[in-house]
């Protein structure tokens, strides 16, 4: 059974990457469905999507950066100090001497955010790569989701039976483990989450009805609305472990962000 859940924890999280092409451009102004609603959101602006070949670029620039004047050029700098970005990156590259690969995956606009994806293919390890415009009109790598930055790490929270509360950046999906503190299923719904940093399935819990209950169902509802076969929606939380709850069970406590860039306002205080 061990050997079933975790193959399958593994397919549940490549699954996610498994996203359909879709041209990029120029994208009309079109007012964000509500919760209720399910479509795929169109942010407006005023700056243009990067072509495929100048997305690609751009990522192949930031993962060969050196230095900090590297990192203000290419990267969007989130809670990640300059020094650990530049390790991470060295890092990336002292483990994969045979170069990587990067293929374009389109526009994923979400949390209010233009966004084009790039998919970084090293050996058989995968990272997602999130561009998105500054002010200016400058696209930008969002550093701390190509890191999957999660605060404290996951080896650290899933430890600690008595830390207090983490960020995490997961992919997730509808679960139906109910079980000690979030044994009543009329009070919670349950989510499998999943992290390529992380080798078991852990849960998350969020009370029926609320702002995050709200904030979730919406995430999944754009995912389905794209039509991409086997794609996992993805989401910054921040989740707590209550008295009581197995080791590897969690409240959701906020939707920080839909995918994995946050903003200066939570998301599930945006969604109506």
């Amino acid at each position: 059974m061990l050997v079933v859940v975790t193959l399958g924890v593994v397919g549940f999280f490549v699954s996610s990457w498994m996203r359909n092409t879709r041209e990029s451009g120029p994208r009309k102004a079109v007012a964000p469905p509500k919760a209720g609603r399910a479509g795929p959101e169109r942010i407006a602006s005023k700056f243009p999507s990067p072509s495929p070949g100048v997305a690609i670029a751009l990522v192949e620039q930031a993962m060969r950066v050196e230095d900090d004047a590297g990192i203000a050029t290419h990267f969007r700098v989130g809670t990640t100090p300059r020094d650990q970005m530049l390790d991470f990156l060295r890092s990336f590259r002292d483990g994969h001497p045979d170069g990587f690969e990067c293929r374009w995956l389109g526009s994923l606009d979400a949390n209010g955010l233009l966004i084009e994806g790039v998919m970084i293919v090293a050996d058989s390890n995968q990272r997602l790569a999130l561009l998105t415009p500054d002010d200016q009109g400058t696209w930008r790598v969002d550093f701390d989701s190509l890191a999957r930055v999660c605060t404290p790490a996951w080896p650290e929270i899933l430890k600690d039976p008595g830390f207090q509360e983490a960020v995490v950046r997961v992919v997730f999906s509808p679960d139906n483990y109910f079980n000690g503190r979030f044994q009543d299923e009329t009070q919670w719904i349950c989510l499998a989450m999943a992290s390529a940093d992380q080798e078991v399935p852990v849960y998350g819990y969020v009370p029926v009805g609320t702002p995050q209950a709200i904030a979730l169902d919406r995430i999944m509802r754009q995912v389905s609305a794209r039509g991409s076969a086997g794609a996992l929606p993805r989401a910054v939380l921040r989740i707590r472990r209550p008295e009581e709850a197995e080791l590897r069970q969690f409240e959701i406590v906020q939707v920080l962000a839909e995918d994995w860039i946050l903003t200066d306002r939570p998301f599930d205080g945006i969604v109506e």
